[in-house]
């Protein structure tokens, strides 16, 4: 395997390193604001990282699993989740959206939406989860997202939460179930909106009581009798599991967590040291811990990249669960390393130790590392299993049917 970044890589993943810097140095603010980080994008559309999924012949960077570099494009994503995690999650969903436009888009789709991100930085996401609602002493609020067919489109009633980007976007890519649709592989359509359109409404004091992951302002989206043309859909119905898409977003998020840790070890070195810790052995094995937890997720990330890179694709999908499982239980691992060896102090408010505690913790239950691990269980033992998450996105879009038959082998895309 040979790891060595071209010079346009290294540059790329130097310039995100010089951007965390400064994210770095708003993130308070914007978690305490609960707000887009509305400068920080303007940065990223600045050096072309609004454009990471767009092919190069649409002017974008060309990066990402299905551009064959996604290596560039998670390293991209770990450097600037070190200056931030939230402004990291507003960015890969925003790029992983466009990369639904580029795959099942057409040409005129394709000139309208990657044109707004490319030239204007435009900002896109994805509203797709619909979980329960659930207040201590109340029953659980359920609720579906259902698209009617009528002439010429759908209308859309019902909601999401965890719309990440919500009122800082201009666009956004909707999962919803066709009524009727029992599943999503079968009745899960993508229309998209832009996000003032009649019958859009945010509703964000949902997301006010977040702990963590403030600044992605992840609102809950209601819709009204929102109607969608036919023209407005990417790709066909069940084309997201298709295409095994979910599989291709783990390693985003695994590439996150490296990113909180690496923050995280950054500080409790500089912290330890201005506090002359450094001759306590204890401490020297936190801190070689620490160290070695980082560097092994950091070997999972190239693997993982180098098998997408080389179309590996059964594999590919199976260690991107792998990646996944590792760098939460790593990450976290090393968060908490770097609280023990700093001491309690470390952890108030105006140290970002606290902040990342909050942004990780809470991040890190984004899927369900158990359905991976099993789906990396199934597969072992010759078993059959599904790598395309197909129980999960139906749970998570609300398909009446959760939990249906799973395959006999991994779906190629």
């Amino acid at each position: 395997m040979d790891f060595a970044l071209t010079p346009r890589q290294q540059t790329l993943v130097d310039t995100a390193d010089r951007l965390a810097r400064g994210f770095a140095k708003r993130a308070a603010r914007y978690d305490e604001e609960l707000a887009f980080p509305t400068e920080n994008f303007a940065e990223l559309h600045t050096h072309g990282f609004l454009s990471q999924t767009i092919p190069e012949q649409y002017g974008g960077l060309g990066l990402g699993i299905d551009n064959g570099d996604p290596l560039t494009q998670w390293l991209i994503t770990k450097s600037i989740a070190r200056g931030d995690s939230s402004t990291g999650q507003c960015q890969q969903v925003h790029n992983n959206t466009l990369s639904l436009v580029v795959l099942l888009g057409t040409e005129a789709q394709k000139r309208r939406y990657l044109t707004a991100a490319v030239k204007d930085g435009a900002v896109f996401t994805a509203y797709g989860s619909e979980p329960p609602l659930v207040t201590l002493g109340q029953r659980a609020v359920t609720t579906t997202t259902v698209a009617k067919k009528v002439s010429g489109g759908y209308v859309i009633n019902g909601r999401k939460y965890y719309a990440t980007n919500a009122g800082g976007n201009r666009y956004a890519m909707l999962a919803v179930m066709v009524e009727g649709a029992r599943d999503a592989l079968a009745g899960m359509i993508l229309p998209m909106i832009e996000a003032d359109a009649p019958g859009v409404t945010i509703e964000p004091t949902w997301w006010s009581h977040a702990t963590g992951m403030r600044a992605t302002v992840s609102h809950l989206v209601e819709f009204h009798d929102l109607f969608v043309r036919d023209d407005e859909l990417l790709g066909q119905p069940g084309d997201y599991l298709r295409y095994g898409v979910q599989a291709k977003l783990l390693p985003q998020f695994a590439s996150n967590f490296v990113g909180c840790a690496e923050a995280a070890y950054e500080f409790a070195l500089e912290y330890l040291r201005n506090r002359g810790k450094t001759g306590d052995p204890y401490i020297q094995h936190y801190v070689a811990e620490m160290r070695m937890a980082i560097q092994t997720m950091t070997m999972w990330l190239y693997h993982t990249a180098w098998l997408w890179q080389q179309q590996q694709t059964a594999q590919a999908q199976l260690a991107a669960h792998m990646y996944r499982v590792i760098t939460e239980k790593e990450a976290l691992k090393v968060v908490q390393l770097a609280i023990t060896a700093c001491g309690a102090g470390a952890t108030m408010s105006h140290y970002p130790l606290e902040r990342i505690h909050r942004d990780l913790t809470f991040y890190a239950r984004h899927e369900n590392a158990d359905n991976l691990k099993a789906t990396v269980g199934k597969a072992e033992l010759g078993a059959e299993y599904d790598p395309t998450l197909r129980d999960f996105l139906n749970y998570a879009v609300g398909a009446p049917q959760v939990g249906a038959p799973q395959v006999g082998a991994p779906q190629q895309s």
